[in-house]
């Protein structure tokens, strides 16, 4: 049977002229109507931007930049004004500044352009006016050596960067460290140079053990990370404080060296055993009632509680504590009460067993002595905590028991055998003549770099 055939559509040239006009109203309209939604969505758009659209920045002053800068002397510094605002945002300021410097002998400034000559070693206070605000900056003039230590020199940048380092590994203010840091810069580089006259050497595998087993004891978890995983990890935790791997490898292979140093002296000139005693005791303040009440009345007199009343003689006060020793108190109560020693006050003014070498180390010579010949179960006369003139604090102690021969507790060992070592280093140095040299680093340029080391870390 034959296949039916399709029917054929025949589009006349009427029709064909109606179908294209309909094709081109179509598209003119899809067309428009995209254009519509896009002029309603830029629409929407601006109304939302302007909805959520910041408030301007407020500006809050103005601020030097660089605002803890450093110089040679000879050297000029351009330095630059800024507007500070409330987002932490900064504008230059470009006209209209009046410099001054406080140390003109120091360093000059161009009144006008802000560009520094330094003249000689030492600081000055730099200050920007503009518009009836004002800024400082403290510039340095800094030396090309501030520490020698034989033929080994170090420059302001290295003992800038060393109180950086210890500020972000142990949380101490750069200015509470300034001059300890010192010593200890001295020192690390006396045991450099020492170690090969006694055979003391740190291998990197000891270093690299030494920073894995840190790594391990401050973040926990189960299993032990290569090396290679703690160096990638710290090198990364490191960044924001602008700590380089290399340099807390060189702080570790340091803290090594001492310690090996320390075990090396400590074990010649520190013995193991000691005569000791077991002591607890009492810190008061005598320009306040034990109670912690300023005193109203010259007078002393017994408070409600039974607590001494403020007096500016400690010798009331003792015997106030004394009486109420004597009345039954325990030296636990007492003490936990009214000590103001946070160290022992909680444990009732327990201090522990001590040598006669801990205990002036730890509350100086007046007081050993006096701890020493002390008979078990009197309470001493007032020990004064400073000799300070304004001193009003005051320690009265009792020995429970002593012991001769006692082992030394292996922190006091360590501390004693710190001690000799760091004598034995100046002694060693004095020997070989090694020279050290810290004129430079003068007080007013320790608080400069502590002032520098102190700038806030930089933010991720």
């Amino acid at each position: 049977m034959p296949k039916k055939k399709e029917p054929e559509w025949i589009i006349t040239k009427g029709q064909r002229s109606r179908w294209e006009k309909e094709q081109r109203r179509k598209r003119i309209a899809i067309i428009a109507g995209g254009a519509i939604i896009g002029i309603v969505l830029i629409l929407v758009g601006v109304a939302i931007w302007q909805m959520a659209k910041p408030e301007p920045p407020t500006l809050v002053g103005i601020g030097i930049d660089p605002a803890i800068p450093s110089m040679k002397s000879g050297e000029t510094l351009d330095l630059k004004a800024v507007k500070t605002y409330d987002n932490d945002k900064t504008k230059p300021i470009n006209s209209d500044v009046v410099w001054t410097s406080s140390a003109t002998p120091t360093a000059t400034i161009d009144p006008i352009t802000g560009r520094v000559t330094a003249l000689k070693e030492g600081t000055t206070t730099i200050t920007a006016l503009w518009d009836g605000r004002s800024a400082t900056a403290l510039l340095g003039v800094v030396p090309t050596t501030v520490l020698q230590v034989g033929s080994t020199s170090f420059s302001m940048d290295d003992y800038v960067s060393s109180l950086r380092i210890t500020r972000a590994m142990t949380g101490y203010d750069p200015s509470m460290i300034a001059d300890a840091l010192v010593t200890s810069i001295e020192n690390s580089e006396l045991r450099k140079q020492l170690a090969p006259t006694v055979g003391i050497t740190v291998s990197n595998e000891e270093i690299e053990k030494a920073i894995v087993e840190s790594w391990v004891s401050s973040v926990g978890g189960s299993g032990t990370p290569s090396y290679a995983e703690v160096q990638e990890q710290i090198t990364q935790r490191l960044k924001p404080y602008e700590i380089t791997y290399e340099q807390y490898f060189k702080q570790t292979e340091s803290g090594l060296l001492t310690e090996k140093f320390i075990e090396y002296v400590g074990g010649q000139e520190v013995p193991k055993t000691a005569d000791q005693v077991h002591l607890r005791g009492i810190l008061f303040d005598a320009a306040t009632a034990v109670s912690g009440t300023p005193s109203a009345t010259p007078t002393p007199t017994p408070t409600d509680s039974g607590s001494p009343a403020a007096t500016p003689d400690p010798a009331v006060i003792r015997q106030t504590i004394q009486a109420r020793l004597d009345a039954g108190d325990s030296f636990t109560a007492v003490a936990q009460q009214y000590s103001k020693d946070t160290a022992s006050k909680d444990t009732g003014g327990d201090l522990g067993w001590m040598p006669r070498e801990i205990a002036a180390m730890n509350y100086g010579d007046e007081w050993a002595g006096i701890a020493f010949t002390l008979e078990p179960g009197t309470l001493s006369n007032p020990i004064p905590l400073s000799t300070a003139k304004t001193n009003t604090y005051y320690w009265v102690i009792e020995v429970t028991e002593n012991e001769t021969g006692r082992t030394i507790e292996s922190t006091q060992w360590n501390m004693l055998a710190a001690q000799a070592e760091n004598e034995w280093l100046t002694q060693k140095a004095n020997e070989l003549n090694i020279a050290i040299v810290d004129d430079a680093l003068t007080p007013e340029l320790r608080t400069w770099a502590a002032n520098k080391a102190a700038e806030p870390f930089p933010t991720t």
